[in-house]
């Protein structure tokens, strides 16, 4: 058996849990107000993540408690069916959700700056909604619009900052 590496071994660490979280069964009211249920958040989310959900359902934050460049990991950490319920979906007007990733790079030796890139994608408002195929296409915007911007400028990625999601486009 190789040895485990300790970045290898804090990916497990993360997977693990996000299985943990995911592996419970919580179902609020279809009524309720994600924003304001305190436990559901820090139920699913403390762990993981600090967390705004005041403004929910239009926008919310989250910004990973530990450091990653890895996409796959950070978006099924979201855990999207939970943050979009059936519900959530049915009430999204336009059907339509904006993810603005924020990413630290380096420009130079020396110089590091925060950018951030939107990934859009379509969220139909159907009961047995697949949320595997949601967080692979959102997996792979997030791959395309690095790799464009490290190839057009050179910059290296050093981790996830935070995301944003809103309804797209925000209601007014």
């Amino acid at each position: 058996m190789s040895p485990v590496t300790r970045s290898v071994a804090k990916r497990n660490e993360i997977l693990k849990s996000i299985k943990e979280i995911n592996d419970f069964v919580y179902q609020p009211d279809a009524v309720s107000n994600f924003n304001t249920d305190v436990q559901y958040q820090s139920m699913f989310y403390e762990q993981l993540f600090t967390y705004d959900f005041s403004n929910w359902p239009q926008t919310c934050i989250l910004r990973p408690k530990w450091q990653t460049m890895d996409f796959e990991i950070f978006v099924r950490a979201l855990q999207l069916n939970r943050i979009m319920p059936y519900y959530y979906r049915e009430q999204n007007p336009t059907k339509t959700v904006l993810f603005l990733f924020s990413i630290l790079v380096r420009k130079t030796r020396k110089s590091e700056v925060v950018v951030a890139f939107p990934v859009c994608v379509h969220v139909p408002a159907l009961y047995d909604f697949d949320f595997t195929t949601l967080e692979k296409t959102i997996i792979h915007g997030c791959n395309e619009a690095t790799i464009d911007l490290f190839k057009n400028n050179n910059y290296k990625m050093l981790g996830i900052v935070d995301t944003y999601i809103t309804q797209y486009p925000p209601p007014n």
